[in-house]
């Protein structure tokens, strides 16, 4: 019945010749899906259905072909993916699905049909790897997959040891590792090796790279502290001069300032000197500053020595004199020791000798005051 101007739908009423072994429809302006009736036919060794319009899939009882022996569906707009082949037959010698629009991938299952000669997978929109099973069809003597979205690794063995770079035209992410076999195929050499190492690369410099950038914000940071505790630094140093005073005063002017060293501008007593309220006149317009002076008694007081106005509590005193020099660094010396005493016993090994932490504050104050002198 092929060649012919049919039109409509194959009848499922077919499904009723029991005894039917060939059917030939190619060519005749069929259209429609295929009936699942057809494949259900016990007899039927012949379907020849290329070249209509016939749409939809194939059924799922294409997988259960038992003595079908060719089979010919090319040229249709048949979609869907390729059944698989439940079990394994010797009936099936040729299967044509070729220019449909077939989609998936290419299933394991063809390695069961063992009695395959020919097939053809040719122009669909068949993607992923080419099943190392087909490898399995001994008896194989045409195989198409050209025109295609195939890709990765071309089998070696079987089939594939011969095959020609016409049946595999038109897949333009298939490789091959031979680089021989690569260039009579037409197709790149296969890279997967290569990929492995760029992986292992990235695995590698992603780590380092993460370190890097890590310990470049710890050094930024570390760089923003330490010019904040500079700027800190620098504006305690600044405010440290007496607003309103030269930096270097002459003990001749504090004596004019605490009128000199009179009882009431007298503040305090201490073991090492006695503080007084100083009044300096300073400026064009005699603007008025009030400090505290410290004064060592056991200086002998010279109007040729001269004094820095700097000093946390804004505080002048004299350090000119070689007696009151030694008595300073006889006193810091005294007070390191002591710390470092401190020190010792915070980390002694038997508890007995052991500062607790009380003890070891009243000790620091202790050392505090006698570096203060107050």
């Amino acid at each position: 019945m092929g060649n012919n101007l049919l039109s409509g739908r194959i009848p499922v009423s077919l499904a009723t010749c029991q005894q039917l072994k060939r059917l030939g429809l190619a060519q005749t302006g069929l259209n429609g899906s295929i009936p699942k009736q057809i494949f259900e036919l016990p007899n039927l060794i012949f379907l020849q259905l290329a070249n209509n319009s016939l749409i939809g899939s194939l059924p799922e009882k294409f997988g259960d072909l038992r003595q079908l022996e060719v089979m010919d569906v090319s040229g249709n707009q048949l979609s869907g993916n390729i059944p698989t082949i439940s079990q394994r037959f010797s009936s099936l010698l040729s299967l044509n699905i070729a220019r449909n629009k077939i989609t998936g991938s290419i299933p394991k299952s063809l390695e069961n049909l063992v009695a395959l000669e020919s097939l053809d997978l040719s122009s669909n929109n068949l993607s992923g790897l080419i099943p190392k099973e087909l490898e399995n069809l001994h008896v194989l003597q045409m195989l198409n997959l050209s025109f295609n979205s195939l890709e990765g690794e071309v089998p070696k063995n079987g089939f594939f040891a011969n095959i020609s770079w016409d049946s595999l035209q038109g897949n333009n992410r298939l490789c091959a590792f031979d680089h021989e076999a690569a260039e009579n195929l037409r197709i790149t050499t296969c890279v997967t090796q290569n990929k492995s190492n760029s992986h292992l690369v990235l695995k590698v410099t992603i780590p380092i790279s993460a370190f890097i950038v890590l310990v470049c914000a710890l050094c930024l940071v570390w760089t923003l502290i330490t010019q904040k505790k500079r700027k800190r630094r620098n504006n305690g140093t600044s405010s440290s001069v007496v607003k309103g005073l030269p930096p270097r005063i002459s003990y001749h002017e504090i004596q004019l300032a605490t009128n000199g060293f009179a009882t009431k501008n007298l503040i305090g007593k201490g073991a090492f000197g006695s503080v007084y309220t100083a009044v300096f006149s300073a400026g064009e317009n005699g603007i008025q500053t009030t400090v505290a002076v410290k004064d060592n008694e056991s200086l002998t007081r010279s109007s040729s020595t001269s004094y820095s106005t700097g000093g946390d509590s804004s505080s002048i005193s004299s350090s000119n004199n070689n007696n009151n020099n030694n008595n300073i660094g006889f006193r810091g010396e005294e007070c390191v020791a002591a710390i470092v005493r401190v020190g010792l016993s915070c980390t002694a090994h038997s508890s007995k000798d052991r500062f607790t932490m009380r003890e070891a504050l009243s000790k620091l104050q202790e050392i505090k005051r006698c570096s203060t002198g107050f």
